[in-house]
């Protein structure tokens, strides 16, 4: 009877894991949007729009449209040639690191995903070593190889975030060259 509650009790657990896969990691994808923090602020991409509000959501936005086009609160600004450059840059660089952002928030949800795997493989091997005759080295060697794929992928996983934090950087460099270089930014306390 404890067997059959056993192997009732794993077949419940493993079945909704079971059916998640890499296209679960994909439909989030599809909606067009980014999302990014920085030390103070938070960068949204839609589209072709780059909104930057401050954390607590109470101090209005900045919005870079087409990657020319700076609104503050609503208000297009006016924008010489330089000032049109920097608005680019920027405008560049958050769409890269956002969506450089969210590829890395999905290569961690397939490990994730691939652990979870392991694991119900796992499970499902610990009920051969009660039902067979499968021995305990075999088991052991299964789940260690199958652990070193996953270390190797959460190594390079590491590695992209290391880039992320360099990107983060150099947009925050580029936000305060803003806040230097055009007037109605260097007007936000937030910015």
């Amino acid at each position: 009877m404890k067997r059959l509650f056993l192997i009732l009790c794993l077949v419940i657990l493993i079945f909704p894991l079971a059916s998640a896969d890499n296209e679960t990691c994909q439909r989030f994808r599809s909606h067009g949007h980014n999302y990014a923090h920085l030390e103070d602020v938070s960068i949204n991409t839609d589209d072709d729009v780059v909104i930057i509000r401050h954390n607590d959501h109470s101090s209005g936005s900045v919005k870079i449209v087409h990657g020319d086009e700076l609104y503050v609160d609503g208000h297009r600004v006016e924008l010489d040639q330089q000032q049109q450059k920097l608005v680019r840059n920027y405008y560049e660089r958050a769409l890269e690191m956002t969506e450089y952002a969210e590829d890395i928030g999905l290569a961690g949800a397939e490990v994730g995903i691939e652990g979870a795997k392991i694991g119900l493989r796992a499970a499902g091997k610990a009920l051969s070593l009660i039902f067979t005759d499968y021995d305990e080295e075999d088991f052991e060697r299964e789940i260690k190889r199958e652990s070193k794929k996953i270390e190797a992928k959460a190594d390079k996983l590491e590695d992209k975030a290391d880039k992320l934090e360099d990107m983060a950087s150099e947009l925050e460099d580029l936000q305060d060259q803003l806040k230097d270089g055009i007037p109605a930014l260097d007007e936000l306390d937030w910015f």
